[in-house]
Formats: structure tokens, C-alpha cells, sequence
């Protein structure tokens, strides 16, 4: 995913060559991944799993989204539990699929931060202007903080402006993205 590229932010910026690709594409990745986070996804956060005679069940905080023979890609549950897998019962709160090999049983377990199951996404968010300009405006506060003084701005007449990051920063483009924001995180 790429709502924003080194070279749109250059231009943007009016910056030319005077910042290294390196520099430009950490702020870049930054703006990306966190517009990424917010958009609504299929898939689920796996709070706890457990594998007993080559079955693996993965609990979800939520309920999950997925049906038998659907395949999904497990991350962040461990080198055992990741990867392409084809799910092969399902229950409100749980997936299963079943391992090749020998692994060995491990009793249900917490999986802390959540790991995530994911199935296919039917959107390219990349191709949506408005999810590209609120990347892009990230990534210009993301740059101008890292680069001004104290971490704030300086206006046109030189006077210092408000600080620009904190939690103010997603919700001046929230209105941007909104038709395309996951409910999950949503509360009130």
C-alpha cells in the first residue's frame, strides 16, 4: 500500500533533491501505515490460538468474518501459526486449519499484541483520491514537524504556529476518510 510516494511528497514539498529517498520514505511509510490502520479491512485480530493434534483454532476478539474453505494469511501469531492457510471450520469467535508435519500441541495461549487474520480485500484504497490527500497531508505535518524548530511551525511572517502532531493530527483528515473507516474502532 502506497497512498503517498517519495516523489508526489517531493513535489509537494517543492523540496527537489535537498532530502535523501531514505528520509522522505520513513515519513511516507508513516503517513501510509497510519491511514492503512484506519480503513476497514476484512479481517479479524486473533486474541488467543491453540494447536492440538495438527488442528490450530485461533480465537478472535471479535466476531469473525470467514467461512470454511476461505483462504486467509495469519500474521503476527508466530512462525508456527503464520502464513497462507485454508480455513477449515469456523465458529462465531474462532477459525480453524489444520498443520503439515509434526508440530507440537500448545495449549490455548494469549497472542499479545493481536495477531491478525486477513482475507481478501475486494478495494484498492490506493486508487482513492481522497485516502491519498489525507495521506499526503500526514506526511507534509510529518515532515514540517520532524524539520521545524521545537517540533512546531513557522507561518509565513516568521511567528511560530501551532504544533501540528498529537491527536489532533488523524482527526483533521478523518473527514477525508471516513466513508472508507472501519467500525470496529469506532465507539460513540
Amino acid at each position: 500500500m502506497a497512498f503517498v510516494t517519495i516523489a508526489e511528497l517531493r513535489t509537494t514539498l517543492g523540496i527537489g533533491d535537498l532530502y535523501t529517498d531514505a528520509v522522505l520514505q520513513e515519513i511516507c511509510d508513516s503517513a501510509n501505515l497510519l491511514i492503512d490502520e484506519y480503513l476497514a479491512k476484512n479481517n479479524a485480530y486473533v486474541d488467543s490460538q491453540q494447536l492440538l493434534s495438527k488442528t490450530v483454532t485461533l480465537v478472535t476478539a471479535d466476531i469473525n468474518p470467514f467461512v470454511v474453505g476461505q483462504t486467509v494469511t495469519i500474521t503476527g501469531c508466530g512462525s508456527t501459526f503464520n502464513g497462507s492457510k485454508v480455513i477449515t471450520a469456523v465458529d462465531t469467535y474462532s477459525i480453524s486449519y489444520v498443520l503439515t508435519g509434526t508440530p507440537a500441541d500448545q495449549a490455548l495461549h494469549r497472542v499479545s499484541p493481536y495477531g491478525t487474520i486477513a482475507g481478501t480485500v475486494h478495494i484498492d484504497y490506493e486508487n482513492i483520491a481522497p485516502i491519498s490527500e489525507a495521506a499526503m497531508m500526514i506526511a507534509v505535518d510529518i515532515f514540517q514537524s520532524r524539520q521545524a524548530p521545537s517540533g512546531g511551525l513557522t507561518g509565513i511572517d516568521f511567528q511560530p504556529a501551532p504544533y501540528k502532531m498529537g491527536v489532533s493530527l488523524l482527526s483533521r483528515v478523518k473527514g477525508l476518510i471516513s466513508a472508507w473507516m472501519s467500525t470496529s474502532g469506532m465507539v460513540g
